[in-house]
């Protein structure tokens, strides 16, 4: 009897084909998004903030002693002392962060002669990042792809072979003391990873494998030591932990869980069904702790991440999204344990839907960035003559729901305004309640960059990629102008 299309078995030779051009082509995909829409990644919140600070002052940027930042930053930091135009800065710099993340891809595939680890890692990368993938400075993110790293590690052939154990657990060791100048968010994950894929290959009985859980006890733990609970910006983060009781015992009040919903409705829901009905199929097949611990995890990941923002009151997803890309990780993994070594063509095209939902998901959002770029600088348009390139307005007059964060509106607008006409950029500040600024706009050629240090750039170190604004700041009342 001839076999269907659907129930033929590909090659060995035909499998690693698909594999690999699902892979590469992820990744063109990712580059080419990052370039058609690289003002909608690099000029609002946190990417303005590390790119303007990298123009500035023509040197590397992070914060919180994040240092992997730093990858991501090589090219445009080249680029912007080599003398290129802005644009030029900030293509190379939305592109570097897929290059980097390509890399890693490469790494696993043809370093650790992994498939599966890299089909696992684009993944990982994807199939819940919506918003963040539009801010991509956030080290929350940067942490999935080393999770695809170290998973593709510890799934490799050559891990898996006897002999140089010790020297295999020391690279793991080694890659994941890495999330100590990441994010420790990475850690949850890689964590979850660590476990489910422990029990799922049945390595759970070789006490080896305990030794990188025990390292990451032993770095984390120094870390505490030394650092303390960490900087003011981790602990603030990790305090909200301290309500999660009363916080969990009127869930549905929160804001955050009707977000939440929407996001699993709205974002996720065609990788959400596929992932429960895996968990039925690895229950069924007598996996079933397997699916237990994938469960458990996502579910955990899930509360903790509402816990760390239960702060939230408005459509802002540009931190919670970042944080929800996690639930990505642990899915990717259930998806590729069972199939990512099958040659059935069902298994192909799950992930072929999977990948492709996900980056048409991706490019949907651009459009919220690309609206609030065109609203701001109407805003000036509007506000504004020719010879009034500064604006000044209050946060009285804000708008959170289209805006989402006033903090670094004064240098996002300046950037976006270069773009335009470069030669004739213009800027808007929102000022803070309480904040006094009469002594900094007394000073000539004065400029409010970013609400917690309006002064951080001085006029004479600007660089030839960006003119300053001049004259004087213009007040103007916004409320309920725009």
């Amino acid at each position: 009897m001839q076999k269907s299309l659907f129930t033929h078995s590909l090659s060995a030779q035909q499998h690693r084909w698909l594999l690999l051009v699902l892979g590469h082509l992820s990744f063109l995909v990712l580059g080419i998004l990052s370039l058609v829409y690289y003002q909608e990644r690099m000029l609002h919140f946190d990417t303005a903030n590390y790119a303007y600070h990298l123009i500035y002052f023509q040197d590397f940027y992070t914060g919180h002693g994040r240092y992997v930042s730093y990858l991501p930053q090589l090219l445009p930091l080249w680029a912007a002392r080599a003398g290129l135009s802005l644009s030029t800065i900030l293509q190379l710099y939305s592109l570097s962060f897929i290059l980097l993340y390509y890399g890693i891809y490469l790494s696993i595939v043809y370093g650790f002669r992994n498939l599966s680890g890299g089909l696992f890692l684009v993944l990982a990368l994807i199939l819940t990042l919506r918003y963040k993938f539009y801010a991509p400075v956030g080290e929350v993110v940067t942490s999935i792809a080393f999770v695809g790293l170290i998973f593709g590690l510890l799934s490799s052939d050559w891990y898996a072979r006897s002999g140089r154990r010790w020297l295999k657990s020391g690279l793991a060791i080694l890659l994941s003391a890495l999330f100590v100048f990441i994010h420790p968010f990475g850690m949850v994950s890689l964590a979850a990873v660590w476990l489910i894929w422990l029990v799922y290959s049945g390595r759970w009985r070789k006490w080896r494998e305990y030794i990188l859980p025990f390292s990451w006890l032993l770095v984390w733990g120094g870390r505490s030591v030394i650092k303390g609970a960490g900087t003011s910006y981790e602990s603030g983060r990790l305090a909200s932990l301290s309500e999660a009781g009363s916080f969990l015992l009127k869930l549905s009040d929160y804001y955050v869980w009707d977000r939440f919903l929407w996001y699993l409705t709205s974002h996720y829901t065609l990788p959400l069904l596929l992932f429960v009905g895996v968990l039925l199929y690895l229950s069924v097949k007598g996996k079933w702790l397997t699916a237990l611990l994938a469960t458990l995890s996502w579910v955990g990941i899930a509360v903790l991440v509402l816990i760390l923002h239960s702060y939230l009151n408005g459509p802002i997803y540009i931190m919670l999204d970042g944080y929800l890309a996690h639930l990505g990780v642990v899915m990717a993994l259930v998806f590729v344990l069972p199939f990512g070594k099958s040659r059935s063509i069902w298994a192909g095209l799950l992930f072929l839907v999977l990948i492709a939902f996900s980056l048409d998901r991706i490019r949907g959002v651009h459009r919220y960035y690309a609206e609030r770029e065109h609203l701001l600088l109407n805003i000036i348009a509007g506000n504004s003559t020719p010879d009034e390139a500064k604006l000044l307005s209050h946060m009285d007059a804000f708008d959170y729901d289209r805006l989402w964060l006033p903090w670094a509106i004064g240098i996002e607008t300046h950037l976006m305004s270069s773009l335009k006409k470069p030669e004739q950029p213009q800027t808007l500040y929102f000022q803070n309640h309480g904040q006094e600024l009469d002594e900094l706009l007394s000073k000539p050629d004065a400029f409010l960059s970013i609400q917690y240090a309006p002064d951080t750039f001085k006029v004479k170190d600007f660089p030839p990629q960006l003119f300053l604004p001049k004259g004087d700041y213009k007040r103007v009342d916004l409320k309920g102008r725009y």
